[in-house]
């Protein structure tokens, strides 16, 4: 049966990469008509590359601007820093910022698009250091991979 229903015309079929809509007509001689649309499966967004702060960067503000190059198909962002180089998955108690849904402000550095997305205050420590990463997501189902997939994360120590 259809998911949707208006009378005899109704979404007859969908799924994640098709829908299909029958129409049955409304008087004599209108045979109705029905049409599919078939959309591209949705791809996990390229691997996002951190810019700033600088991998070991030190004296970084506690309030910083994490910076990376924006990959093709990133719509949001997920954003974790942690004291630990080895736990950064989110529900780690090393994890002392996790951002799940970060839009960030898109710039143009030297005709490269960057995402960039501040630190808000009290969140890190002075003269601490942190490691972080970012993914891009486009879809919750297919979200990109980790920057630092197959490499150590960036890390960066605050000032003092």
């Amino acid at each position: 049966s259809p998911w949707f229903d208006a009378g005899d015309n109704h979404v007859s079929s969908a799924n994640s990469t098709n829908i299909q809509i029958t129409y049955a007509g409304t008087g004599p001689g209108d045979m109705g008509w029905a049409a599919r649309y078939t959309y591209p499966e949705p791809q996990a967004p390229a691997q996002t590359v951190l810019e700033a702060p600088a991998d070991s960067a030190t004296a970084v503000s506690v309030t910083p601007t994490l910076d990376w190059v924006e990959p093709d198909g990133g719509v949001y962002y997920e954003v974790v820093i942690s004291t630990s180089a080895t736990n950064l998955y989110p529900h780690n108690p090393e994890v002392v910022y996790h951002k799940k849904t970060v839009f960030g402000s898109r710039v143009d550095v030297g005709g490269v698009d960057h995402i960039q997305h501040t630190v808000p205050a009290g969140v890190l420590d002075n003269n601490t250091t942190y490691h972080w990463r970012v993914r891009a997501i486009s879809d919750p189902q297919k979200p990109g991979a980790w920057s630092d997939d197959g490499s150590t994360p960036f890390s960066f120590t605050t000032e003092a």
